[in-house]
């Protein structure tokens, strides 16, 4: 899926990097991007608000999605392009708010303590994300924003889709465990009472060989493994 990033750039000095993490996630999921934030290293002249808008708003004619970055309602320009793109029907995706009260709430339900760095990185805080380590709940973590978010539904049943969603790759068996850690994440928060993205109700279509034997059994080690990766 294409995907248009939509945020604050007047009066906003951090929006190179915000519009760069928000650009690096969608490419993580699998996603082409169109960036704006890039023009200003483009256009060799001094642009005006509404020559901006006229360069950007057929750049989002092109996306099938718009990816709204926090802070965009106090943003004119992104307000007008959020308008634009809810008038051509392109797909919003936009970061719920998580607040304290829900993360004491995810505490309950998963019945631990979450760390400080993952309650603000589900607060939409990237940059407090690990860039190194294992068994220290970055899956976990990763797995539960993305559920959570605003964003297309995924479909949990697609081995192919969510391959594509994976946090860092561990080996060639690590799509299928990370396939089935979704859904079991995706589960206990939907008992919990949440609100999720996951699309469970698609049974996948047949799979044989090898890659079905691996995923039985990726499927089987799961319940077994899957606590040592959450904390």
């Amino acid at each position: 899926m294409r995907v248009y990033i939509i945020g604050p750039i007047t009066n906003n000095p951090n929006y190179r990097q915000e519009f760069e993490q928000a650009e690096k996630k969608l490419k993580a999921e699998g996603h082409e991007v169109i960036n704006p934030a890039a023009l200003n290293g483009v256009i060799q002249f001094e642009a005006t608000h509404d020559e901006y808008m006229k360069i950007c708003l057929p750049l989002l004619d092109l996306a099938d999605a718009a990816y709204m970055i926090g802070g965009w309602r106090g943003s004119t320009g992104a307000c007008i392009e959020c308008g634009y793109a809810l008038a051509k029907d392109k797909i919003i995706i936009q970061r719920k708010a998580i607040t304290d009260k829900i993360i004491a709430k995810l505490e309950r339900v998963f019945g631990f303590y979450l760390f400080d760095w993952q309650k603000a990185y589900l607060k939409g805080d990237d940059s407090a994300f690990p860039s190194g380590g294992r068994r220290n709940g970055k899956t976990f973590t990763y797995c539960v924003r993305l559920l959570l978010e605003d964003r297309p539904s995924i479909d949990l049943s697609s081995y192919k889709d969510v391959s594509k969603l994976v946090d860092e790759y561990h080996g060639n068996r690590y799509p299928d465990w990370f396939r089935g850690y979704l859904r079991e994440i995706n589960n206990q928060l939907l008992a919990g009472g949440f609100d999720t993205n996951g699309k469970t109700n698609i049974k996948p279509l047949p799979r044989e060989g090898k890659e079905r034997k691996n995923e039985k059994r990726m499927d089987y080690q799961f319940k077994k493994r899957c606590k040592n990766y959450a904390r």
